[in-house]
């Protein structure tokens, strides 16, 4: 391919990533598994952006499907999703929880309204947290 098509081509690229940027990004479903010695220790999860609830979901079997019900991320801006849970008082200190991501399934979301995948090796799993005794 010689130099012009070559930089006409990736011209079409750059504008075509930039539309898909530009595109509104929906989440609709993101499902998270436990993994502790107890499956009962988180009782149920919440998802905030900033200080706004957008999903919660109670513990079925070990998992947690939070449907965020068309879920907008502004192309335009940044956020910062968090994640709050009800831990059991059952747990003691040196109890250790983690919250994992089983396959790509388990995150359903849109680009500019075409599903899109998140490529990665699964399971993804999140950090341990310990419990601390005061």
């Amino acid at each position: 391919m010689d130099q012009s098509k070559l930089q006409t081509r990736l011209t079409q690229l750059q504008e075509e990533m930039q539309d898909i940027i530009k595109d509104e990004l929906t989440i609709f479903k993101r499902k998270f598994k436990i993994h502790a010695e107890e499956k009962s220790y988180i009782e149920k999860v919440y998802v905030y952006n900033e200080d706004v609830l957008i999903s919660e979901a109670l513990n079925k079997d070990g998992y947690f499907e939070l449907n965020f019900l068309n879920y907008e991320l502004d192309a335009e801006n940044s956020s910062i999703l968090t994640i709050r849970v009800d831990l059991s008082n059952q747990l003691t200190a040196n109890d250790r929880i983690r919250l994992d991501i089983e396959s790509a399934e388990d995150i359903d979301l849109k680009v500019a309204k075409k599903k899109y995948i998140i490529n990665n090796y699964y399971p993804v799993k999140g950090e341990y947290l310990s419990v601390f005794s005061n």
